[in-house]
């Protein structure tokens, strides 16, 4: 009978059925907001230490641009090895993932750690489709970068019509 509705609701004229507010999903999104600002300006957040996925994927640097030929990807993975990192195409979607691992001996009394480690997972689609077999990546001090060429379309032919009559 009596529910929350959204604040933005106008509450002078009464709906069949009114929207409900569910406060804890507004409070869910707020907080990955938040988290995001502050992992941009400080690199790490308090709350990522405790929801490790999210202060994983803030924390995966990539660069991603189209030219007319091909899409090119490029991601920052200082520390990794060649054997950390997972790369997968299809015609129209690239998926990078891996993990950073600690290397903090077990028996070492940390100090100081804004480091983040856990897996990381990076999933694309692209808008027009790659050449799957064709892509060609190298990893060199952190860098990975990745070229993917597109398919190319058949040009649009003009042809003179004759009009006969």
């Amino acid at each position: 009978m009596f529910g929350l509705v959204r604040p933005n609701q106008s509450l002078s004229r009464p709906t069949q059925d009114p929207q409900r507010w569910d406060p804890w999903s507004d409070m869910e999104r707020m907080r990955r907001d938040m988290d995001e600002v502050v992992t941009r300006a400080f690199g790490f957040t308090p709350l990522g230490r405790l929801y490790p996925e999210t202060a994983t994927r803030a924390m995966l640097p990539i660069e991603f641009w189209e030219t007319d030929e091909q899409f090119q990807l490029r991601a920052h993975l200082p520390g990794l090895s060649r054997e950390d990192i997972n790369l997968e195409t299809t015609a129209n979607k690239v998926a990078l993932w891996g993990e950073r691992r600690a290397q903090t001996p077990e028996n070492a009394k940390v100090h100081v750690s804004t480091a983040i480690y856990g897996g990381f997972r990076f999933e694309y689609e692209l808008p027009v489709e790659i050449k799957p077999e064709e892509v060609k990546a190298t990893y060199r001090d952190g860098i990975l970068e990745v070229v993917l060429p597109k398919i190319e379309t058949p040009q649009a032919k003009s042809v003179k019509v004759n009009i006969e009559g």
